[in-house]
């Protein structure tokens, strides 16, 4: 399945990040200048293979980590060529054929090609990555390039990346949500949402011995318990990303007030994303766990392993 999201893809949920290269050994543009800053021991690995010339258009070189494994994809022989469609259209047969081998369940891609690489997306590039990953039955991301207003929202300080990418994050429990959630709501007087021309006003609320949340518009009144808040943190920490069509245990019926809500907490903030792309229309509001923000400082370190798929 793929889900389309503007993010940046550093920090994505996924357990693989595609990284897009040459085969000359430069990463010197782009985002794989910044796995070159993030990964300095794949990139000295990257430079070898190249001086062999072990890697070739149609391979894929996965390195792997303790917390991801990035995918090294060729989408140009030299970094002063332009990237070509059969060089994608390789890598992406390669992909297919090899993910499942390799455990692959959840991949994040960038615009392959695009860019420095001089490749349309609408007429070239996207027809392609469609047709190959759109069949496939794990979580595939795609990283559209964010608009200016997303730009403002991102968190793109290298070292905040670096320590997200070398740390598994913490997993805040459901009650610290619910200690977040309700501090937000009693200290936030009037605290109201505008959803679909609705107005709805939020507080914390007690019905048949249950706790949760109220929505009360003018029109209509939803009760959000705990138990179906604890699905939606299950499933945001699971996933990452939340899609508001797509709300586990009946939210979807409160979804733009309840992920406006949910935004205002320092570790989650809203997102546009969708399942297919063909225009801005496509993208709807979603909400993403802000990984840099979730601490862990468990872990200092990373080893890294190389697999090359021939």
């Amino acid at each position: 399945m793929i889900t389309y999201v503007k993010t940046n893809l550093l920090e994505s949920p996924a357990q693989v990040l595609v990284n897009t290269i040459n085969t000359v050994g430069v990463m010197g543009k782009g985002i794989a200048k910044e796995f070159k800053t993030i990964y300095p021991d794949m990139f000295k690995e990257y430079q070898l293979l190249c001086e062999e010339k072990t890697l070739d258009i149609g391979m894929l070189w996965i390195f792997k980590t303790s917390h991801k494994w990035i995918l090294n994809f060729p989408t140009k022989k030299h970094w002063r060529s332009p990237s070509k469609l059969e060089y994608i259209e390789q890598g992406l047969k390669k992909f297919v054929e090899t993910y499942e081998e390799k455990g692959i369940v959840s991949i994040s891609f960038p615009l392959l090609g695009c860019g420095n690489g001089g490749l349309n997306w609408e007429l070239e590039v996207q027809p392609l990555m469609e047709k190959y990953l759109r069949p496939l039955p794990i979580d595939v991301y795609i990283h559209l390039n964010p608009t200016r207003e997303h730009k403002k929202k991102e968190h793109n300080d290298v070292m905040d990346t670096k320590a997200w990418l070398r740390a598994n994050p913490q997993e805040l429990s459901f009650t610290e949500l619910w200690d977040d959630l309700t501090e937000v709501i009693s200290t936030k007087r009037d605290i109201a949402f505008v959803s679909a021309g609705e107005k709805y006003n939020v507080r914390i609320y007690s019905h048949n011995n249950e706790v949760g949340i109220l929505f009360t518009s003018e029109h209509t009144e939803v009760f959000v318990t705990e138990e179906q808040l604890m699905d939606l943190w299950k499933y945001l920490r699971r996933v990452g990303f939340a899609l508001k069509q797509t709300l586990p245990n009946g939210l979807e019926v409160i979804g733009s007030p309840l992920l406006s809500l949910l935004s205002n907490l320092p570790y989650l903030e809203p997102v546009s994303m969708g399942f297919r792309y063909e225009s801005e229309d496509d993208l709807h509001l979603g909400i993403r766990i802000i990984p840099q923000l979730i601490k862990n400082d468990s872990d200092n370190g990373e080893v890294g392993v190389s697999e090359i798929e021939e």
